[in-house]
C-alpha cells in the first residue's frame, strides 16, 4: 500500500491532499464590483462631459471599455485557478507536510 501524501499539522491525519483554489474569492467579487462601479462612474462622466458638450454626445461605453475595467478580476481569477494550494482533506488545514519528510514522520509515530 502506498503511503499518503500528506500529515496535517493540526489534525495529525495522514491522507492524500485535498486541492483548492488560491487567493480568496472575497478579492475576485470585490475587483468585479469594483469595476463595474468604475465602469458606471466612468459612463456617467462621459454623459455629463457630452451634455456639456465639451465631448462628442456619439462617444459611448462598450464591451471593450467594460473588459478594461474588469480585467484585473480576470486576470486575479486565473491566476487563482493555476495556483491551487494542497490542504487537508480532514479539516481543510493549509498546515501540511509531505508524509515522507522527517516531520511527517515524527508526527505520524507520535499520533498513530
Amino acid at each position: 500500500m502506498a503511503q499518503p501524501n500528506i500529515t496535517c499539522m493540526k489534525c495529525y491525519t495522514t491522507e492524500k491532499p485535498k486541492r483548492v483554489l488560491g487567493g480568496r474569492t472575497a478579492i475576485t467579487a470585490l475587483l468585479c464590483v469594483g469595476g463595474i462601479v468604475a465602469f458606471i462612474g466612468f459612463g456617467v462622466w462621459l454623459t455629463q462631459e457630452a451634455n456639456a458638450n465639451r465631448i462628442s454626445p456619439h462617444t459611448r461605453l462598450g464591451f471593450p471599455e467594460l473588459m478594461v475595467f474588469i480585467a484585473p478580476a480576470f486576470i486575479y481569477q486565473i491566476s487563482r485557478f493555476f495556483n491551487p494550494r494542497s490542504v487537508c482533506a480532514g479539516c481543510e488545514s493549509s498546515d501540511v507536510v509531505p508524509a515522507d519528510s522527517p516531520r511527517g514522520r515524527e508526527i505520524q509515530e507520535k499520533h498513530a
